[in-house]
């Protein structure tokens, strides 16, 4: 069973960890995409439509903190019930049936 618990964990934390990188990257170089987004685009795209030059990007460390905690527990509580029933399964029987 811990070999299981331990492989949902090793999974949750490095899922976590990317999207964790992945959005505060973004988060931070927010201005420099909407910049890009507006090069990339042929016309310009209307300024009371497409508010890509103000979008308001504050983070605050201690909801990402709560966040990535949530995330890792998840993944371990959502490795529990099927560690168990891989646990009571004898090792032999399994691969015969496979």
């Amino acid at each position: 069973m811990k070999i299981f618990v331990f492989q949902g964990l090793t999974i949750g934390t490095i899922g976590t960890t990317l999207g964790c990188i992945a959005g505060l990257t973004l988060a931070h170089n927010l201005s420099r995409l909407s910049a890009l987004l507006k090069n990339l685009w042929i016309q310009d795209p209307a300024g009371d439509v497409y508010y890509l030059s103000e979008l308001p990007s504050r983070v605050d460390y201690t909801d990402v903190a709560i966040i990535v905690v949530g995330s890792i527990l998840i993944s371990f509580l959502s490795t529990l019930y099927p560690s168990r029933r891989a646990a009571r399964l004898d090792p032999a029987e399994a691969l015969r049936n496979e």
